[in-house]
């Protein structure tokens, strides 16, 4: 027989920037792990794509800049990485282990 299908997580946020919501643009993504900096968050998915919006005062978005962003991108600086299997955050910072075990970081300090 085929295997159950894997549920789907819906993703809520609260804090500075409102009230409780759910996150839209994750609808239907394969959310996998989540990780809260001081002003940023970080989302592994099932693919091992890494997410990340908020703050990005640091550098902690991943996206070569300090512009906020806010709704999810992928950390396109991770595509020649392979395939995540962990994420972290620090209040102004975050980081990602490959797959193979390799650990990339990124924003204050990096």
């Amino acid at each position: 027989g085929e295997a159950p299908p894997t549920p789907r997580a819906t993703v809520w946020l609260w804090g500075i920037g409102g009230p409780l919501h759910r996150v839209p643009a994750l609808a239907g993504a394969d959310v996998r792990s989540v990780a809260l900096g001081e002003s940023h968050v970080v989302v592994l998915t099932g693919a091992g794509h890494v997410l990340t919006w908020g703050s990005n005062r640091s550098g902690q978005l991943g996206d070569g800049t300090e512009r906020a962003c806010s709704s999810p991108r992928v950390v396109s600086a991770l595509a020649c990485a392979g395939r995540m299997k962990i994420i972290c955050a620090g209040p102004n910072m975050s980081a990602a282990v490959s797959a193979d075990g390799d650990l990339y970081t990124w924003g204050q300090h990096q």
